[in-house]
């Protein structure tokens, strides 16, 4: 058997087991794709024997009825590809670097902050390509740090192999959230993470942060010297999405930004822009000369869901 997946739909009170103690050194899995979703509890081999998955190459996990993260993801030495659902910190005792040689896309869902902040604080991912996270709660200072070092550990400068490509952040508020749109704080950390990301070609942000200097650090640069490094320059998708942006204060930068992404493009683009704001954007006529250029532009106020 080489490919496993246990999917539990129903009562939320119901849980199963799935027995990997025959999953040790001494009997190699070959098992290469392992999906296991939430209410199912692994069973892992004795203390000593050692879980083995040595073939695995694409793992999807939920944590919610207690999975030991450590233990299971050092048994993957070649795992390229990890979905990770881990609902809340409660259980969860890894307190030791957690490093995933071969991984290039990690999707991370968590069901609060504290839970997505443990995770990238203990993760390492030398060869991460792709990193998206979907969580529960509003962004902060100390959740975007997080993630800043996380992606810092796991792109290597003199490794090109390591470098990312797609980022997708997205926050899911439980009640209505105002910011102040001058959150220096939040704008910094931002740029902090999105700065060196040179070789990003896809970037999604919802409910991160946006204010009018966000969008002009989004916004290349169109002739004479530039002054500082462009951000992202070789972005082929970009989608930007806030429900918590009202007012129509940003419109113009937005605007700037699309048509000077889109005249300093180096291949296909592909922009979404879900503000309430902005919604009506393909009525402006530098921006309806765009999209019959060829650009991809979706606008409205609702953001495509990030899809893994």
């Amino acid at each position: 058997m080489t490919s496993l997946k246990i999917m539990l739909y129903g009562s939320a009170n119901l849980f199963h087991s799935v027995d990997f103690t025959s999953c040790t050194t001494a009997v190699s899995s070959n098992l290469r794709d392992l999906a296991i979703g939430g209410s199912v509890r692994w069973i892992l081999p004795s203390h000593g024997s050692g879980l083995h998955l040595p073939n695995l190459q694409q793992l999807s996990l939920s944590t919610d009825v207690g999975c030991d993260i450590a233990v299971v993801l050092g048994a993957c030495p070649n795992i390229s590809k990890l979905s990770i659902d881990v609902r809340s910190v409660v259980g969860e005792n890894y307190t030791e670097n957690i490093t995933v040689p071969h991984l290039t896309t990690i999707s991370v869902l968590a069901g609060e902050i504290a839970a997505s902040n443990l995770l990238m604080d203990r993760l390492h991912c030398p060869s991460l390509r792709k990193f998206h996270l979907t969580t529960l709660g509003v962004v902060d200072a100390l959740s975007l740090r997080r993630i800043k070092h996380f992606i810092s550990r796991s792109t290597i400068r003199d490794r090109p192999s390591s470098s990312l490509k797609a980022l997708h952040l997205e926050y899911s508020p439980s009640f209505q959230t105002e910011y102040s749109p001058n959150n220096s704080v939040l704008v910094q950390i931002l740029k902090e993470i999105l700065r060196p990301l040179s070789d990003l070609n896809d970037l999604r942000l919802y409910n991160v942060f946006i204010n009018e200097e966000i969008v002009k650090c989004l916004t290349p640069l169109s002739g004479g010297r530039l002054e500082t490094k462009e951000i992202c320059p070789f972005l082929e998708c970009l989608c930007l999405g806030c429900t918590y942006v009202k007012s129509a204060a940003l419109n113009d930068a937005l605007e700037e930004m699309v048509i000077s992404r889109w005249k300093s493009r180096r291949g296909p683009l592909d922009i979404t822009l879900a503000i309430e704001s902005f919604k009506g954007a393909r009525k402006r006529q530098r921006i309806k000369e765009c999209l019959e250029e060829g650009l991809e532009g979706h606008f409205s106020n609702v953001c495509d869901r990030i899809v893994y």
